[in-house]
């Protein structure tokens, strides 16, 4: 009922500005969302679609449905091209694939036309039917019918543009032969096949008018979330895949963990991974922070697959102290006030259950492909300032070090009797310099008694803020503004 109202009251308020509902605040990234995020890749399990099952002549498209709002041609100010539009570009302009880019619904001219689709998005359906109609006259104009054909489709696409994929991979059996089983027995029409790569999916307004599920056409799904999007507007749509069964998968690496854990549920035909950031920072949309990870995870994928040929990959320079975001706008922020924060909230659908012999078929395709993917090695280059991580138990009045990371070391824990404080003094290697941590009343009280603790001073460099900012177990406690390490 709530999330009804809030949408009737978007539509009232079309004419005002976009920060009623949307923001881009940075925020700092803890050590252990580095590490969820420095280990994503080992989930990045895709089949080599590259491979050749059948000994078809094998064509590749790609179509490419951008975001609410998002259109690679018309970037603001503080903004980038979307992951959607990175990785078109990249398919079409650098390794020269045939396919199509559609921008996202609200990218209208007509003022009042572009706010109405962004609020309802009554062009989603006829974007998926355009590109439906595109891809059959790149098939009639480019393949031969008599001849023994795969048509194989990249489908990218973010938020609402990731919705409407949904859809179209699921039309494009409507109009096209994407049985593997009438291929095999009845061959004639080129068999067409899919292929989903999504970034936070998203169909706000059009839940029940787009067919959302894994389509039967779709031989392997990707499907990237933003595990701290929890704007009301932005319920996820999550994957149940009954034909291949999904496992659950962790992030977990460290000797404890404090930060919540991102959903993963990984199967020979599907992977769905929950990644630290909003919304637009899975979408890789704002113009610095997580979202160069999550534009070269796109790109591994891609490699993966065997649809580009790159193996080793840059992350831009202080990717992580340029920080995630906070999406929530002014009426997000009002709710929360008034009614408490809420967890985002999502919607399960379960796949297009297949038939025993479409099953065996695609099961087999897949081992084969998954098969092919032995030896494929890459490499990552990061660089990026590491967080200053103490674990620490508290007993009484004395705290004991358990452990540090990123290359501290000479660590002393102290007591000042006179001034009735602790301090955590620290040094590296390669440096005769000491820094300190006052530990403050507040920071010490927020330490839980005889547990094992983690305190993290994580540095925020953006455009929009400048700090260090203190953490107990990943709960925010102080921000030191000027970068002084002494609290009050």
């Amino acid at each position: 009922m709530r999330k009804t109202a809030l949408l009737f009251l978007f539509i009232l308020t079309l004419p005002s500005c976009s920060s009623m509902f949307s923001g881009d605040t940075p925020l700092p990234v803890t050590f252990e969302e580095r590490e969820q995020v420095k280990r994503a890749t080992s989930y990045l399990k895709v089949p080599r679609w590259v491979s050749n099952t059948d000994n078809k002549k094998i064509r590749y498209y790609v179509v490419a449905f951008d975001g609410t709002g998002n259109d690679k041609n018309n970037i603001e100010d503080n903004s980038r091209q979307t992951v959607v539009a990175y990785l078109f570009n990249l398919l079409t302009k650098v390794y020269s694939y045939d396919g199509e880019y559609y921008k996202g619904p609200g990218t209208q001219t007509f003022y009042p036309a572009r706010k109405l689709d962004s609020a309802q998005c009554y062009s989603c359906k006829s974007i998926a039917k355009n590109a439906l109609r595109d891809l059959e006259a790149y098939l009639k104009g480019s393949i031969d019918y008599s001849s023994n054909t795969e048509v194989r489709v990249i489908t990218i696409g973010f938020s609402r543009g990731a919705a409407i994929a949904r859809h179209f991979m699921n039309i494009v059996s409507d109009k096209f032969q994407t049985s593997l089983y009438l291929d095999k027995n009845i061959q004639g029409a080129p068999l067409v096949r899919t292929l989903g790569i999504l970034y936070d999916t998203v169909a706000t307004s059009v839940e029940d008018e787009l067919k959302l599920e894994i389509a039967s056409s779709t031989d392997f799904l990707l499907h990237f979330i933003a595990n701290d999007e929890s704007r009301r507007l932005f319920p996820v749509i999550k994957d149940f895949d009954v034909n291949f069964f999904p496992l659950r998968g962790s992030l977990q690496t460290l000797d404890f963990n404090r930060c919540p854990p991102p959903e993963i549920y990984t199967s020979e035909r599907m992977v769905q991974i929950a990644l630290p950031g909003a919304h637009s920072d899975i979408g890789a949309s704002y113009k610095s922070g997580l979202g160069n990870y999550y534009r070269v995870y796109g790109e591994i994928a891609l490699s993966k697959l065997g649809l580009i040929d790159k193996n080793h990959f840059v992350i831009e320079n202080a990717t992580f102290t340029s920080g995630k975001h906070d999406s929530r706008g002014v009426l997000d922020n009002i709710y929360d006030f008034i009614f408490g924060e809420e967890q985002r909230g999502f919607e399960r659908k379960k796949s297009v259950r297949l038939s025993k012999d479409e099953f065996d078929l695609l099961d087999a395709r897949l081992y084969e492909m998954h098969l092919d993917m032995h030896g494929f090695n890459y490499s990552i280059d990061s660089k990026s300032t590491g967080a200053i991580v103490f674990d620490v138990r508290k007993n009484g009045n004395s705290l004991q070090l358990l452990n540090s990371y990123n290359f501290i070391s000479k660590v002393k824990i102290e007591y000042n009797m006179k001034l009735k404080q602790h301090s955590i003094t620290y040094s590296f290697p390669s440096s005769s310099t000491e820094s300190t941590i006052i530990v403050s009343d507040k920071v010490w009280d927020s330490i839980p008694e005889n547990q094992d603790t983690r305190i993290e001073l994580v540095e925020l460099n953006s455009d929009k803020a400048h700090g260090l900012y203190l953490f107990v177990n990943c709960q925010f406690e102080k921000i030191y503004m000027n970068l002084a390490l002494t609290t009050n």
